[in-house]
């Protein structure tokens, strides 16, 4: 009987803090900030998960690889919604916000593969020709999005700037 009032209180702290929209950033940063660390550096955790479902090292390497690379991939994707809603909830300006939100993207998306390569080129890693997959396909996915969100700040804050000199110029007059 405890163990359901426990899940039962869960299941409405968990409804609080989804009706609190302002916690709602943090909980995706710090579950991203999970998923990758369960993906990474938690390998032993994410086996010890896998194990008593006939997952073992050895015989399902390649299923073990590709959850290791959606950990990741989802980790890095609820990060970036997190800050990017953390963002939008901060009340600052649409054009600060998507300026804001692309400049977080591009960081995020392309930055690991770009920090892959600089290690290669300064002679860090052993490969001195590393081919890391999932990294160059992050920066194919995120690099595009990033561009545009930083263009149309870019815009909307001049179209803002315009629009106030109109207004004081017809004020004036």
């Amino acid at each position: 009987m405890g163990d359901i009032r426990t899940l039962d209180g869960g299941v409405a702290m968990a409804a609080q803090i989804a009706g609190n929209r302002r916690f709602v950033p943090i909980v995706l940063v710090l579950a991203g900030a999970v998923l990758m660390a369960l993906g990474t550096v938690g390998l032993r955790v994410l086996l010890a998960v896998l194990a008593p479902l006939g997952v073992e090292p050895g015989t399902h390497d390649a299923l073990i690889g590709s959850l290791m690379l959606w950990l990741v991939g989802g980790g890095v994707l609820c990060i970036a919604i997190g800050l990017i809603l953390a963002m939008a909830h901060s009340g600052t300006s649409r054009a600060a916000w998507l300026i804001g939100s692309g400049v977080t993207l591009f960081c995020l998306g392309c930055g690991p593969l770009l920090v892959v390569v600089l290690a290669a080129w300064l002679g860090l890693t052993a490969d001195r020709n590393p081919n890391p997959v999932f990294l160059g396909m992050l920066f194919a996915a995120t690099f595009a999005p990033a561009v545009v969100l930083v263009i149309c700040g870019v815009v909307a804050r001049f179209g803002q700037s315009g629009g106030r000199n109109e207004r004081r110029a017809t004020e004036s007059h």
